[in-house]
């Protein structure tokens, strides 16, 4: 169970170090990327995508608890939270389609998965040590980071520079990050598990080395 702990909370932790910040960077960018990737009509699609891709993140929460019940031979808990995930979705597009049209489908689905992402929690801090603190740090972080992204992004309203102030941005909620002792020793665990393939070996120590550097 202690094992099963630890590989949840580095899971959840970088779970949330890495699709939150792109879920933000896409839906800032997302008129951007649809209009690079398809026809102008389909435009009309960028409403919706802040909204899915937000559900879908917290949707990877509840399957990182849903397995971890799975794991723990609680799979009955597997058919509660998927039950109340799509009984909670079908109810709220009753409520909301009618209201906003398409457009509250997908923000049906984003608050379905709020909230029982939040019920999945409740239910799994009362079995584990939950790190929360540190899941409320780094989203404390991300947020800003997307805010002056897309301040940034209204500012220049040019791909190129945009572009720059993004990889710096990037950098710099890297070394919040460290700053904020987001990571510890089991980071430097889950990292010397990764296999030394030679296009990664290099970036694993670097990695390594600056997390020791900053605990």
């Amino acid at each position: 169970k202690e094992r099963a702990t630890t590989f949840f909370n580095i899971t959840m932790k970088y779970l949330f170090i890495t699709l939150l910040p792109i879920v933000m960077l896409v839906a800032v960018f997302s008129r951007f990327i649809v209009s690079l990737i398809y026809r102008p009509e389909y435009l009309l699609s960028v409403p919706f995508i802040f909204p899915y891709l937000l559900g879908s993140f917290f949707f990877s929460i509840i399957l990182l608890i849903i397995n971890f019940f799975f794991y723990t031979d609680e799979p009955k808990r597997l058919v509660q939270l998927s039950s109340l995930s799509a009984i909670t979705n079908i109810i709220l597009i009753f409520i909301l389609v009618p209201m906003f049209d398409a457009i509250g489908a997908s923000y049906a689905f984003l608050v379905s998965q709020i909230i029982v992402t939040l019920i999945s929690c409740y239910l799994i801090g009362k079995k584990i040590k939950f790190d929360v603190k540190n899941l409320i740090k780094i989203t404390l972080i991300v947020i800003p980071f997307s805010i002056l992204i897309y301040i940034i992004k209204l500012v220049f309203n040019n791909i190129v520079y945009t572009s720059i102030s993004v990889v710096i941005s990037v950098l710099l909620l890297f070394l919040l990050f460290l700053k904020l002792r987001i990571f510890d020793v089991n980071d430097i665990k889950f990292l010397e598990t990764i296999p030394d393939l030679p296009i990664l070996l290099n970036i694993k120590q670097f990695l390594i080395s600056v997390i020791k550097n900053n605990m």
